[in-house]
């Protein structure tokens, strides 16, 4: 019954991940997102589903802080776990250099003056002030190995929902 459950997690994980890569090729052909209505808390923490084994893999602390439970957005799903997961992944990029126990990551949302807001802070050192100005611009990175193309993209798909970043 065990590897039953474990396979279906399994699964669902795949077809998760495989929805978020289909979202990205559309994103990038221009092709028309699919809005529809969903709980925003339930998008996190489907999304966080998604990048647990790596989080833990790099032993960062997930401390949660979900109240935007009532909240809805008219939103395209697979976008928004996009800039969720590049978020969370930039957040574990950034504290790769901490101690296994000063890895931590919190993420809380809320609803504010009727936004839905999510904030992802992690223990790494920070951005570099100098850096701010260019952060959203395509193919800017301060990874060595980084295409700049992350927080780019992030930025089109919140502008899309109406949002900002």
């Amino acid at each position: 019954m065990r590897r039953n459950q474990a396979f279906l997690t399994g699964s669902q994980r795949s077809m998760r991940a495989s929805d978020v890569i289909t979202g990205i090729r559309a994103l990038s052909k221009k092709c028309v997102p699919q809005r529809q209505h969903h709980a925003f808390d339930k998008i996190v923490t489907d999304t966080l589903l998604l990048v647990q084994h790596e989080m833990s893999h790099k032993h960062i602390k997930q401390h949660l802080s979900l109240d935007a439970a009532d909240a809805r957005i008219n939103g395209d799903r697979v976008q928004l776990q996009q800039v969720i997961i590049n978020l969370v992944m930039n957040a574990c990029q950034a504290m790769c250099n901490l101690s296994e126990g000063a890895r931590s990551l919190n993420i809380c949302t809320r609803v504010e003056r009727n936004e839905v807001i999510i904030e992802v802070n992690d223990s790494g050192e920070g951005i570099d002030v100098a850096d701010l100005p260019s952060l959203f611009n395509p193919f800017y990175t301060t990874k060595a190995e980084g295409l700049g193309m992350g927080l780019s993209i992030c930025r089109s798909i919140i502008e899309f929902h109406d949002g900002r970043i």
